[in-house]
């Protein structure tokens, strides 16, 4: 098969196949395809932890408290999208006193679903991240909870 060659407007002129950029342009429509999916999937976490916070602000805390759940969500949602987060920020969003969401961090922690690094250059700090396992369990709950949704959705 041959080759249709077309100029490119690049520094050094050199022709380019007409398949080579069907290729590119693939690529990126996949790029864009990609970075559409985690925008949505932020957008589903941010709204779930926006619900969180609106039922504890009319509920009271005290009914409804899930630190590791808040905590999980918060990390889930850093890691899509590539945000780091401090031990202190992880507590914040535990909605509860710091000690019970260091509790919660060490529990985390010990079931290998989170771990903790210290940043090389502020050692006072230290980041909390999901591990591979804590991001594939939480990867299985949105799906699975994409999927109730839109079985709900068809049902109604």
């Amino acid at each position: 098969m041959e080759s249709i060659l077309i100029s490119q407007n690049t520094n050094d002129d050199q022709p380019t196949s007409l398949i080579s950029l069907v290729e590119q342009a693939r690529s990126l429509a996949k790029q864009i395809e990609d970075s559409a999916d985690i925008s949505v999937i932020i957008d589903r976490l941010s709204i779930e932890i926006e619900a969180r916070k609106l039922r504890n602000d009319i509920f009271g805390s005290e009914l409804f408290g899930e630190p590791a759940w808040d905590i999980l969500l918060d990390l889930f949602c850093a890691y899509k999208s590539n945000s780091a987060i401090t031990v202190t920020s992880a507590c914040i969003a535990g909605n509860c006193p710091q000690t019970t969401a260091l509790r919660y961090l060490d529990k985390l922690q010990i079931q290998g679903l989170i771990k903790r690094e210290r940043d090389h250059v502020d050692c006072r700090r230290t980041y909390v991240s999901l591990t591979p396992a804590g991001v594939n369990k939480m990867s299985r709950w949105l799906d699975n909870t994409k999927l109730r949704s839109h079985k709900s959705f068809i049902l109604s």
